[in-house]
């Protein structure tokens, strides 16, 4: 899933980066372009079959310019589709992948249920935010 946090769309090179050697955050680049640019990258590194959109709008403390919540959803496409996507992937995106993953997961789970496996409720430790 690609997210359009801050810290993964907006972030430019610079020597050394921030103190834990990440590329610097740079809010010029908070943008719906950026972030449609940001999914074609992906999507032209490893197929647009393995794309979709995980936004994060609980768990950031930003949003792109022109993507406040998901009414701009259709904002995005539109880039999308400006910026190259087309017409066949654009759909693998917004909504293929992501139903057919969960078809996957569902069908693991019924799975692992009728095999008698227990939920994994492991505590995982807090981690200090590397971005800063």
């Amino acid at each position: 899933m690609v997210t359009f946090s801050p810290d993964f769309v907006s972030y430019r090179n610079s020597e050394g980066g921030n103190k834990n050697g990440l590329p610097e955050r740079y809010d010029a680049n908070l943008t719906i372009s950026q972030v449609a640019k940001h999914i074609r990258y992906i999507g032209d590194l490893i197929g647009y079959e393995h794309v979709g959109i995980g936004s994060d709008f609980d768990g950031m403390p930003a949003t792109p310019r022109g993507l406040e919540d998901v009414s701009k959803y259709p904002d995005l496409v539109d880039e999308m589709l400006k910026q190259g996507i087309t017409d066949e992937n654009a759909p693998l995106i917004v909504e293929e992948n992501l139903l057919r993953v969960w078809s996957d997961v569902d069908r693991v789970a019924k799975k692992l249920q009728e095999d008698g496996e227990l939920p994994a409720e492991d505590d995982l430790p807090s981690v200090k935010d590397p971005w800063k």
